[in-house]
C-alpha cells in the first residue's frame, strides 16, 4: 500500500483533462507509452506526482514534464521523437543500395569456413615446433 505523501496539490493544466487516458492506454500496443498513459490517468484522477511515480517506479520529475507536454502538444507530446540515438554514416538513398550488395556478396562467397578452419589448424603446430626447438640444448 502506497502512503498518501503530504505536500502540494500538483498545478494541472485545464487542456489535461480533455483526454481520456485510460482508454487510450487501453488500445495502445507500445508498452512505454501505455506506461505513460497510465499514469497520466492517475495524475487526473487526483493522485499526486510522487504517489504515482512510486506506483509506477517513475521519477516524479518525468511525470512533471509529461504533464507540461500533454498540456502543450496532445498526446503526440508523449511518442518518441526522430532524432534520438546515433545517426547512421551511410546516407538513407545508398542503404538499399550497400543491403543489395552485401547479399550479392554473400551469395558468391566461396566456402569460406572451411578454408579458414584448415589454414589455420597448422598453425599452433607450427609454433608449437618452433617453441620446442628453441628449448633443445644443441
Amino acid at each position: 500500500m502506497v502512503k498518501k505523501k503530504k505536500g502540494r496539490p500538483p498545478v494541472i493544466p485545464q487542456e489535461f483533462y480533455k483526454y481520456d487516458f485510460a482508454e487510450k492506454a487501453k488500445n495502445e500496443n507500445n508498452g512505454r507509452l501505455k506506461v505513460k498513459l497510465l499514469v497520466l490517468e492517475q495524475i487526473k484522477k487526483g493522485h499526486g506526482y510522487c504517489e504515482a511515480a512510486e506506483i509506477f517506479d517513475v521519477d516524479h520529475t518525468i511525470i512533471k514534464q509529461w504533464v507540461v507536454r500533454v498540456a502543450k502538444e496532445g498526446l503526440d507530446g508523449l511518442k518518441l521523437k526522430e532524432g534520438r540515438g546515433r545517426k547512421p554514416k551511410l546516407p538513407k538513398d545508398q542503404t538499399s543500395k550497400f543491403k543489395a550488395a552485401i547479399v550479392e556478396l554473400q551469395k558468391n562467397r566461396s566456402d569460406g569456413q572451411r578454408n579458414k578452419a584448415k589454414s589455420h589448424s597448422a598453425a599452433p603446430v607450427r609454433v608449437f615446433v618452433y617453441f620446442w626447438s628453441s628449448l633443445s640444448c644443441n
